[in-house]
């Protein structure tokens, strides 16, 4: 008896129910698809900063010494520390373009390059001269 009731006031009143179940219907799909898209970023996020060894921090000085350099890598709460030397150039041929030229002293082991398509390009030697 209460079933046919419900299928009656259902029935009365199907524009209100339609809408209803339309607006829930597309509050979970948008829900679902942000979610699905927010968890898929900070996977592909922390797998390329594993992948990188992206640095938490950066010091920028124009006079940064070794002894500072030492003095950072005493820091109990510093993994490890890397000096280079940031170069901001711009092409003749083209006004607002800027190539930045990271210039390292040693082995880059911070922030590393990730090789998306094309060759790795070889280590330079150092010239003397």
């Amino acid at each position: 008896m209460l079933i046919r009731k419900m299928f009656r006031d259902v029935w009365k009143n199907k524009v209100p129910f339609i809408a209803v179940f339309l607006m829930m219907f597309a509050g979970n799909f948008i829900f679902s698809g942000i979610t699905g898209e927010y968890n898929g970023m900070s996977k592909t996020f922390h797998s390329y900063i594993e992948e990188t060894h992206l640095a938490d921090a950066w010091v920028l000085s124009d006079n940064f010494q070794s002894s500072d350099i030492d003095q950072l890598k005493k820091n109990p709460s510093i993994d490890d520390v890397e000096k280079r030397a940031l170069l901001i150039s711009a092409p003749k041929s083209v006004d607002d373009k800027t190539i930045d030229l990271y210039v390292l002293a040693g082995e880059n082991n911070i922030s590393e390059l990730k090789i998306l398509d094309g060759k790795n390009i070889q280590k330079m030697s150092r010239v003397s001269g």
